[in-house]
């Protein structure tokens, strides 16, 4: 669905469909105006990579500009692993690649690999490891595109053997997957899990990581973090979980969905906007009392932001769309 802001809200200018696709993963905007979504489809639903295993597979869904019918293309198997059954990403500057991190079940376990897939094919052309080191497992909660062509990917592992303890790092890459420097640890001192992760314009990178996460335990408290340089500096303390984030055009405001709030209650949805030279949350919007807040974006002249929210009336979800004056 394209929304194109109207006089009173948003507007559904556009609705087009993507066969068997049945979760969206990662909904991308190319240069030329065309829509790329990351997702699976069910094996109830087909089986595009002909891999014929009970399975998801992962699909890039392309709908150009103007079009009604995404066309959907399997991505590609890995040469060790197969097909890939589920995966996040972000786009390449110029719309032709997908820098993704992509997800196997392997013998009850998850394993994740860094990749780059070609929007036209599907293919994936190189792959890469996390590049950190753990005595449990690693996953990659966000991808991010660097001002310099090269990409930025937000890791949560196991910090013991036991797999009772997480914490978070920054893994950065040039544009052929190859490392940059060491990864960077978020929270030396406690457990923690990451969430977002967004650059600014000078490539500095801001996080949201939730402190005092362990294997059965509540969020202590979420923080605004950024990384300069290798140092990492809290910038904010956060009315709750923040699972979305984006970045005015000229990087000096952080807006992030969140839910759930020590006032408000456990299960609100909301919306904050943050200073980042002060660390001031300079505004708190509230979106529904039950329910979460997922993906943001901002308008390119950062007057207007829109977030997507699943709220919850009798029990049923109900997935709407925001428009907040940025």
């Amino acid at each position: 669905m394209r929304l194109t802001p109207a006089d009173g809200g948003l507007t559904a200018s556009a609705v087009a469909e993507a066969p068997l696709v049945d979760h969206p993963g990662e909904l991308l905007l190319a240069p030329d105006g065309s829509v790329v979504t990351l997702g699976t489809v069910p094996p109830e639903a087909g089986d595009p990579s002909g891999d014929l295993s009970d399975g998801p597979d992962l699909v890039l869904a392309v709908l150009p500009l103007g079009g009604t019918q995404a066309e959907v293309r399997a991505v590609g198997a890995d040469p060790e692993l197969g097909p890939p059954e589920t995966g996040s990403g972000v786009l390449s500057a110029d719309g032709a690649t997908v820098y993704a991190a992509l997800r196997w079940t392997v013998d009850g376990e998850t394993v994740t690999r860094l990749a780059t897939v070609d929007v036209a094919t599907g293919e994936i052309t190189a792959t890469a490891p996390l590049g950190v080191e753990t005595p449990g497992l690693a996953c990659a909660y966000d991808v991010t595109l660097l001002p310099d062509g090269g990409v930025a990917v937000l890791v949560t592992a196991h910090r013991d053997a036991e797999r009772t303890v997480d914490h978070t790092l920054v893994v950065r890459l040039d544009a052929d997957l190859r490392p940059v420097g060491a990864p960077v640890e978020l929270v030396p001192d406690e457990p923690n899990a990451g969430y977002a992760l967004v650059p600014l314009p000078d490539g500095t990178l801001v996080a949201t990581v939730s402190v005092g996460v362990d294997d059965g335990g509540e969020d202590d408290d979420t923080r605004l973090v950024t990384v300069r340089d290798g140092a990492v500096q809290v910038t904010a303390d956060l009315p709750g979980t923040a699972l979305g984030m984006a970045v005015s055009p000229a990087g000096d405001r952080a807006f992030l969905t969140y839910h759930g709030d020590a006032e408000r209650g456990e299960d609100v949805a909301a919306t904050a906007t943050v200073d980042l030279a002060s660390g001031t949350v300079v505004d708190d919007v509230f979106l529904c009392p039950n329910g979460t807040a997922y993906e943001n974006a901002v308008s390119a002249d950062g007057r207007a932001v829109v977030v997507t929210a699943a709220c919850y009336e009798d029990g049923v979800p109900h997935v709407r769309a925001f428009l907040l004056a940025g």
